[in-house]
Order: C-alpha cells, then sequence, then structure tokens
C-alpha cells in the first residue's frame, strides 16, 4: 500500500479542512449530551422512592436502549450507506425526549423515565455514526488518522460543559438543563444538515470535472481528500 509513512502534507490538511470543524462541533454536542445522563438520570430515579434494588435495576434499561439503538441505526446506515438522514432522525428522537422532561409535571415520574430513555436511545446512536461519516469523508492514511483524534479531543469540551448545565439548584427536574439540552441538539442537527449540504455540492463540483481539471487534482503528491 502506497504512502504507509507519516505525512506531513496530510497532517497540515488536517487543521485546514473545514469540514472537520463541523465534525468537531457536531461531536461536541453530542457528548454535551451524552455526558449530561450522569447528571440528573440519577437524581430522576431516586426523586420515585425505590429500594436501593430497584434503584440499580432501573440504571440500566436506558443504557441497554441506547446499545441497542447503535447497533440497529449503525446497521441500517451501513445498509443504505447513509449518514446524516440517521443522525437527524436519532437527533430528534433525543429532542422529543428531552421535551417530555421539560413539559411533563413530576407527579409523572414513570412518564419522565420513558422520556430519559427516549432521549438516552437517540442521542448515543449520534456518535458511532458522525465518526463513520467522518471517516468516509477523510482521505489519506495520517489525515485520517489524525482528524478522528482532532475532532474527538475539541469534542471533550462537551465533558466540562454538561456538569454546568444541571446545577443542584434545579434538583430535581432541571428544566432549565433539559431546555439547554434540547437547544444543543437542535442546533447540531442543524450543524448537520449544512455540513451535508455542503458536502453534496462539493461531490457534484467534482462529477463536473473536464477530464483535464480532474488530471490536475489527481495528480499531486500525497492523496488525501483536499
Amino acid at each position: 500500500m502506497p504512502y504507509k509513512r507519516f505525512s506531513f502534507i496530510q497532517l497540515r490538511h488536517t487543521f485546514t479542512s473545514w469540514h472537520l470543524y463541523f465534525y468537531a462541533l457536531i461531536t461536541t454536542g453530542i457528548l454535551t449530551i451524552i455526558k449530561t445522563y450522569a447528571n440528573f438520570l440519577p437524581s430522576l430515579i431516586q426523586d420515585m422512592d425505590l429500594s436501593k434494588l430497584e434503584y440499580n435495576i432501573l440504571t440500566m434499561p436506558p443504557y441497554i436502549l441506547a446499545f441497542i439503538s447503535c447497533l440497529v441505526v449503525g446497521y441500517s446506515s451501513s445498509r443504505w450507506k447513509e449518514h446524516c438522514m440517521h443522525i437527524v432522525v436519532c437527533l430528534l428522537v433525543a429532542f422529543v425526549g428531552f421535551i417530555l422532561l421539560i413539559t411533563l409535571p413530576q407527579q409523572a415520574k414513570v412518564a419522565l423515565y420513558i422520556g430519559s430513555c427516549v432521549s438516552c436511545s437517540g442521542s448515543f446512536a449520534v456518535l458511532p455514526i458522525i465518526l463513520s461519516w467522518l471517516t468516509n469523508n477523510v482521505n489519506g492514511h495520517t489525515k485520517r488518522a489524525m482528524s478522528i483524534g482532532f475532532v474527538m479531543a475539541l469534542a471533550q469540551i462537551g465533558g466540562i460543559v454538561a456538569p454546568q448545565l444541571y446545577r443542584v439548584s434545579d434538583r430535581p427536574m432541571y428544566r432549565r438543563g433539559h431546555f439547554i439540552s434540547a437547544v444543543i441538539i437542535a442546533i447540531t442537527l442543524i450543524l448537520a444538515l449544512i455540513l451535508r449540504y455542503f458536502l453534496a455540492k462539493e461531490n457534484h463540483r467534482r462529477d463536473n470535472l473536464t477530464n483535464d481539471m480532474y488530471e490536475i487534482e489527481a495528480d499531486i503528491e500525497e492523496p488525501c481528500d483536499q
């Protein structure tokens, strides 16, 4: 396989490719939402006045559903060779879950728990799809490897933001945190659609290259998606 060596040209392209910053923003939004469950889910279950055993059992279903949704959505995305609309659907599911958490009264504990399961299953399924979408649109062995690390490193900002959304003073409903989470999901969804539009536009441009223009773009020292 050619170009097995480390490529500094591809490394430079990692930091100059505009679409990688879109991937980073989308992944940051997703990781922010994923990390919020550790803040509000235990409080929601504790408010249901359960025994310790029941409490431990009820912490499992949201993540089990998230695991199943990751498998189903991942298979569907691979089967149909499509990423963006799968992300959009999952984000809409997560958005509906947070709307339930915002609007339902505190007395509707079972419904609130179901809302958390819905939001959890939708948001967790996005992460593997966005990373798959990223690797499919980045060429060059060095750039692909660096891009994954670059995007995930920036996305860890979500771990800093998430605890700030759910404050002790907002317990047990955390409506403010749920509202901000819903807004983050909406922004992430819009960013995914914008990225899809520009990638489709670039694909259209490449499909309409003349033979001479194609030869010029193909005749470069290091093959990558630039």
